[in-house]
């Protein structure tokens, strides 16, 4: 729920505080899925990185931040200087703009995987941080808001497709709502349960969880909750390190753990596999001799007899006991161990 609109209608207003008033003095790039501001403030500099990898995209504020020296590349040029006069949350929209002076604002569109930076002069497109989505040279700034029909009327008449109309939820409020027996209710109850569950995004903590074994931030209790916060900006830092740290950490151990697991059962397979050769190699060797012995002493084995012994030539002349099939000749017994 990061980048869900209940989070970030929260977040707005807590981003304001701190930037309102400050001017931006750098806007820079050192990964290609990766974006900085850095604000100037009257307690100091503040920043806002924006990740928007295809598979992760998150905002967070670190503290500090230096710059590398060699592979970075100055951005959002005509941002630098501009002083920062509100943080504006779109109705309903999983954005929000920062809007400067002289008519420039930086649109963060928190999409999941289509998330981006926008720049634009007055309603004019100027710049965007990922150019290869195309659908993003056609959005208006002024169009972002989006209206939801919260009556009751619309409720009943959408009751059977309600995630469709209260679209803002998301997944996971929805999976909660389901969870706690929302098919089950009578009509009343499921508009009761709604108007609930619209009062505590609306007023909500701020909870970094565990779900299906992978951190979220989320406005309500479920999962295993690993940490509460109050303050939507201190919870996402936690979120982003948490997700990017401490669970890229743990997958990455668990992919290497798995790996060297299937690497384990197929030594153990291939181990296997060739002391079984072995066997058979030396089997094969034992019997090729015990044809060679029979071969040299044709004269010595009885007609019907079940085994014989015989000195092993191969082996100082040990007495080697031999079965044989007391139905067949000598000879067939002989080609037998062939």
């Amino acid at each position: 729920m990061h980048n869900n609109y209940y989070f970030l209608r929260q977040l707005s207003p807590s981003l304001e505080k701190i930037i309102a008033g400050a001017v931006i003095s750098e806007c820079f790039s050192q990964d290609k899925d990766e974006l900085l501001f850095r604000f100037e403030t009257n307690s100091g500099s503040r920043y806002i990185k924006a990740s928007v990898l295809p598979d992760f995209s998150c905002l967070s504020f670190p503290s500090d931040f230096s710059r590398a020296r060699k592979n970075s590349v100055d951005l959002f040029n005509a941002t630098i200087g501009r002083r920062v006069m509100a943080v504006r949350q779109f109705r309903n929209e999983r954005s929000f703009a920062i809007i400067l002076s002289d008519s420039y604002s930086i649109l963060f569109k928190m999409h999941g995987n289509r998330a981006n930076v926008l720049l634009f002069e007055k309603e004019q497109l100027i710049e965007l941080f990922r150019k290869n989505i195309e659908a993003d040279r056609a959005i208006l700034i002024a169009a972002m808001d989006r209206d939801i029909d919260w009556s009751y009327d619309a409720f009943e008449k959408n009751v059977g497709n309600l995630p469709g109309l209260y679209f803002t939820f998301g997944k996971i409020v929805w999976g909660h709502v389901l969870s706690l027996g929302f098919e089950n209710l009578s009509l009343g109850n499921k508009w009761e349960a709604i108007q609930a569950m619209i009062k505590s995004l609306e007023q909500p903590s701020y909870y970094v969880t565990e779900v299906v074994r992978k951190p979220v931030l989320s406005l309500l209790r479920v999962g295993n909750v690993i940490r509460e916060w109050n303050n939507p900006m201190e919870a996402l830092n936690d979120f982003y390190y948490t997700r990017t740290h401490v669970y890229a950490l743990q997958k990455l151990r668990n992919t290497i753990l798995s790996d060297l697991k299937s690497r384990l059962v197929s030594s153990t397979n291939y181990c296997i596999k060739n002391r079984d050769k072995l066997k058979e190699h030396k089997r094969s060797d034992r019997y090729r001799e015990w044809a060679d012995l029979l071969m040299a002493n044709m004269h010595l084995i009885d007609s019907h007899a079940e085994k014989i012994v015989l000195e092993n030539i191969y082996h100082d002349n040990r007495p080697r006991e031999i079965p044989l099939k007391k139905d067949l000749s000598p000879q067939k017994n002989a080609g037998i161990y062939f």
